[in-house]
């Protein structure tokens, strides 16, 4: 599993998805309130915006993908489609977001951003389940695993990467003076990594077909 490119491709895409929905559960309404200049009151109920539209991406993107699955009979516009555009739309939301003042309108644009990647999320489990083969179990679970180190590095990254940009004077200009405004930009890439990932993976076969060391032992009985 480990030497399989479209395994460490699916691990991935749900590093960057929960390392991105971390952000909402973390440092999402502090950025408000030192972007947008909201109340604490204000900040509780838009912080619940993303995570709401969380809730409802979820549950509509698994009738999504499993519609386009019966329709198309392919995996890769169900899977790899769904999730690969959704995550796209998703970053670019979130980056329109950057230059949208009105606190209310930018939280609508990034929680519809939130929605989209949402939409991934079932595509994600159940890729594992049509590439897991005979380990879905082992598959699953290390994606998991690394989707909670995603979410885990979050309240720690953000931090650490606001100081980083305050430190520069010159990256902390293109942020209008506020390292807050550079972390939207951090999360933009993070739902931009999810996206790659997706539309790398090739869902021909299991993750253990596309082994590099099964098939260098094929290779070699061959030879």
């Amino acid at each position: 599993m480990l030497t399989s490119p479209a395994a460490w491709l699916i691990f991935g895409q749900q590093f960057f998805r929960a390392a991105g929905y971390a952000f909402f559960a973390s440092w999402f309404a502090t950025y408000l309130m030192q972007t947008r200049g909201v109340s604490t009151a204000q900040s509780g109920i838009f912080t619940a915006m993303p995570l709401i539209a969380t809730v409802l991406g979820s549950m509509i993107g698994g009738y999504t993908s499993d519609a386009i699955l019966k329709a198309t009979g392919s995996l890769a516009w169900s899977r790899k489609g769904v999730a690969g555009i959704s995550l796209t739309f998703c970053a670019l939301l979130v980056f329109s977001a950057f230059f949208v003042a009105d606190p209310t309108t930018a939280v609508v644009v990034i929680s519809t951003g939130a929605f989209l990647a949402a939409l991934a999320a079932p595509c994600g489990y159940t890729v594992t389940m049509d590439m897991g083969g005979n380990h879905v179990a082992s598959v699953f679970s290390t994606m998991n695993m690394l989707g909670n180190f995603g979410a885990g590095l979050t309240p720690w990254i953000v931090p650490q990467f606001k100081s980083w940009i305050e430190q520069s004077p010159r990256l902390l200009e293109y942020c209008d003076g506020n390292a807050w405004n550079a972390v939207l930009l951090l999360f933009t890439a993070m739902y931009v990594g999810g996206a790659i990932c997706w539309f790398l993976i090739s869902t021909k076969g299991t993750v253990f077909d596309q082994s590099f060391l099964r098939r260098k032992v094929a290779d070699e009985t061959v030879g």
